[in-house]
């Protein structure tokens, strides 16, 4: 659906469509320049502790005020372009009409959701202003300042979806919906859902009902988290609107999240400045006498962006573009290109730096230095898997053979070693400061930024500064896509705790007398289904708040619990019907879906047995821990 369509009345059409355009354009700018600050401040309190020895805690601060801000630009521009992550089983089976009807009584939910943000987040302002509430550094300046992005962002995102509401409106002009028989399920599913609110039905049975309804109707996962969250706390008077938008703001204004723009940002660099060539080259030049030797040297080259970056469709495309044509000419299937590249490119999420792995450990309270140290080894064990794999697959498929000019060289290996040198030393850079203790994962994360930049920028000049603009923009809208699920998801998390839904699994575990073991194994089973279904961050989300205290009571770590369900997650990206790899590889080659699937399931058997090995050896995840 085109989100460009126009929204404007007869005659006044050019006046407002430029002004929208405007907007789109400074939004973008603005955006986009925000998230520069964000990072030109935190990059400059690292260099005043490290080189200056000050510790200027105000600068930490702002930073993350910023990005905050920056998230309410990047959230409109998601309204705008509906790029929202919904649940798209059902709905893409619909008539072009259908969907749209959908969308548009969506959107009328979703505006009713942001006039609650506005008038939170005006009280929210409000109370700081009249307490004289002032920032915690020295600064002391008053916190209403930072605060009004809730009412005043929220006011773009009511304009935004004004907008959205009026182009959809457009597209359902004489159309005759009202005949429509969705339209009558749509008004006939409101009035039962209103009435099950009000016959005494417990809050838990509400929430779960409410929440299939909105996802499985393919409203966005945010909103739909944040509205049924929202009715069922307020209609239950679990919460007051004046305690709404401080949940919202806190649940993103954590210093330890500024990490995920910011390695998003250094990951997107990476992989725009042309990087990925050099170190396939280079695994190539050490592999080529090897059966299945340019496959691994694809793998090799996996690993390496994998601890760049930490977004694993984007290393998953990137490859594709760059490999599958080098493999195919060198006699590889197409199909098990597909595979190979569709699955490796899962273990962005796992291997360090993982946005995941940052999400759970500010939801769980986990340390996440910890838990970059306990996935290092099951990443780079599922790594070494794929490539015996590969080798197996090659040796007795008859490709992938040794060509007979394909001659080791170690003047070719240093060659290319020369030419990948950099981009080999920013996991050593970003890994090396993590686990070593110089930085912590939010400095480690805006080093590998400016390192990326100067990199890419003077090294390589692969990368002006129009291409720095649009990849913090793009950045910036990732963030937003991530942070806005993490706003509702606080709301899902209140309540949660309210009802004591923890305490609930917990005595049916113990009325079963479940043992650890099965315990993971029915966990595995259930994000296993949930991939289906919802994305990583929406999982950690709505699993972590109920779970994490079992695990205590069962004498399991939380750590390697976040690690078993970031395998799962990696699994997730290949299974229909929302497999983000699956897409990828079929838009990138341009293959039917079961083309990809056929090709992604010998590696995704394997990652299932590693999963279950790494489940039930949790040696492999805390090794390196000290505890």
């Amino acid at each position: 659906m085109d989100s460009n369509v126009a929204v404007n009345a007869p005659g006044q059409g050019g006046v407002v469509s430029r002004a929208i355009a405007k907007w789109d354009a400074i939004e973008i700018w603005v955006s986009g320049g925000i998230m520069c600050f964000a990072l030109i401040l935190t990059f400059y309190s690292v260099c005043a502790r490290y080189i200056f020895h000050w510790s200027l805690d105000w600068s930490d601060e702002i930073s993350v005020y910023a990005v905050v801000w920056s998230t309410f630009l990047g959230i409109s521009s998601l309204i705008k372009k509906d790029e929202h992550v919904r649940v798209d089983l059902f709905i893409e089976k619909f008539a072009e009409k259908r969907r749209n009807t959908l969308h548009f009584y969506h959107a009328i939910l979703g505006l009713l959701f942001v006039f609650a943000m506005i008038y939170g987040g005006y009280l929210f302002v409000q109370k700081a202003y009249t307490a004289n509430i002032t920032s915690e550094s020295y600064l002391k300046f008053p916190m209403w300042i930072p605060y009004l992005i809730m009412p005043l962002g929220s006011i773009l995102l009511a304009l935004r979806m004004g907008e959205r509401i009026a182009m959809l409106r457009g597209l359902l002009a004489g159309q005759k919906v009202w005949k429509d028989p969705i339209v009558l399920v749509i008004v006939a599913g409101s009035l039962l859902l209103y009435y099950i609110l009000t016959t005494g039905i417990n809050v838990t049975a509400a929430l779960v009902i409410l929440l299939l309804v909105m996802l499985f109707s393919g409203m966005p996962v945010g909103f739909a988290m944040g509205i049924t969250s929202l009715a069922c706390l307020l209609y239950f008077n679990l919460i007051k609107m004046d305690g709404v938008a401080p949940k919202l703001f806190w649940s993103i204004n954590k210093l330890p999240l500024i990490a995920i723009p910011y390695f998003i940002v250094a990951g997107n660099l990476m992989m725009k400045g042309g990087l990925a060539k050099p170190l396939l080259e280079l695994g190539y030049a050490f592999l080529k006498r090897i059966d299945g030797g340019l496959a691994i040297a694809v793998m090799f080259a996996a690993v390496i962006f994998s601890a760049i970056s930490g977004v694993s469709a984007a290393l998953a495309a990137t490859l594709g573009l760059i490999a599958i044509p080098w493999m195919m000419e060198k006699g590889y299937p197409k199909r098990f290109c597909m595979g190979l590249i569709g699955a490796g490119g899962t273990l962005d999420i796992l291997i360090p730096p993982s946005t995941i792995l940052i999400i759970y450990g500010a939801v769980s309270g986990e340390s996440i230095s910890e838990l970059y140290i306990a996935g290092f080894l099951p990443g780079f064990i599922l790594a070494a898997a794929i490539c015996i794999e590969v080798w197996f697959l090659c040796r007795h498929g008859g490709f992938g053979r040794p060509a007979p000019g394909d001659f080791f060289s170690w003047s070719e290996v240093w060659a290319k070693f020369k030419s990948s040198i950099w981009a080999l030393l920013m996991p050593i850079l970003i890994m090396g400061g993590i686990y070593s203790g110089v930085f912590t994962v939010t400095e480690a994360s805006v080093v590998s930024v400016f390192y990326a930049v100067v990199v890419c920028t003077f090294v390589y000049r692969n990368i002006g500064m129009k291409e720095i603009v649009s990849i913090l923009n793009d950045s910036v809208v990732l963030t937003s896509m991530i942070y806005f699920v993490m706003m509702a998801a606080t709301l899902f998390g209140f309540l949660v705790t309210m009802e004591q839904l923890s305490d609930r699994v917990l005595a049916l575990i113990t009325a079963y007398d479940l043992r650890p073991w099965m315990f993971l194994a029915i966990m595995n089973i259930s994000i296993f289904i949930m991939g289906m279904f919802l994305t990583p961050t929406t999982k950690i989300l709505i699993v972590v708040p109920i779970v994490y205290p079992i695990l205590q009571q069962l004498g399991i770590s939380g750590i390697h619990f976040g690690i078993l369900m970031t395998i799962n997650m990696e699994l997730a990206f290949l299974t229909p019907p929302i497999g983000m790899h699956l897409y990828v590889m079929s838009a990138v080659c341009k293959e039917p879906l079961n083309e990809v699937i056929k090709g992604i399931f010998p590696f995704f058997i394997l990652l299932l047995i590693g999963m279950f090995v790494i489940t039930y050896i949790p040696w492999i995840s805390l090794v390196f821990l000290k505890h």
